[in-house]
């Protein structure tokens, strides 16, 4: 099966993004697949944002990625777009860094409105980083996300029907690139 990179964009510890996203590496896990987590809000903020390649956790986290081949990329929206510690992770890559990769991207936000704009603002991105496929991935309102005790996150029914099925696609996906290599 394929290893997958599940990359957080969300600056905070505790938050929807986080809660979804082990969810979806819950999900690849039982459906064979490997995953590394990589929480950008760990990165030290000074070597990301001078986009020093040379700095060993940004070197590490570039390493991680080229490990992987495939990506789920969690993030809530901000101003219409992702968030802001991504783009900069962005930036620190080398060109090509996503060649040949699939990546699922899960979304949280408090506007359905937002849905398309992240989607809008993401994909060009990211096939201009080499992607092979950007699959549609669930946006998934903060309302429909409720915090219980402690940090454990449950979805409404619907909302994890569509993360379910999301997931289902992108693993099958996988399954399918994988015999055909």
């Amino acid at each position: 099966m394929t290893h997958v990179l599940a990359v957080s964009g969300s600056p905070s510890r505790a938050s929807r993004t986080a809660a979804v996203l082990g969810q979806v590496v819950g999900r690849l896990v039982a459906a064979g697949h490997t995953v590394d987590v990589l929480h950008l809000r760990a990165l030290p903020a000074e070597p990301l944002l001078r986009l020093d390649p040379g700095d060993p956790f940004v070197a590490d986290a570039a390493e991680r990625l080229r490990r992987a081949g495939a990506v789920v990329l969690g993030t809530p929206v901000y101003q219409s777009s992702f968030t802001g510690l991504m783009k900069v992770w962005f930036d620190s890559l080398a060109p090509g860094a996503f060649d040949g990769r699939a990546v699922l991207p899960v979304v949280t936000g408090a506007s359905a409105g937002d849905s398309l704009s992240v989607h809008r603002a993401l994909v060009p991105v990211l096939a201009g980083m080499g992607a092979a496929l950007v699959l549609t991935g669930p946006f998934l309102l903060d309302r429909l996300l409720v915090q219980g005790a402690g940090d454990v996150w449950t979805l409404d029914p619907e909302v994890q029907t569509v993360l379910d099925s999301a997931v289902e696609e992108f693993s099958a996906h996988l399954r399918d690139a994988g015999r055909r290599v």
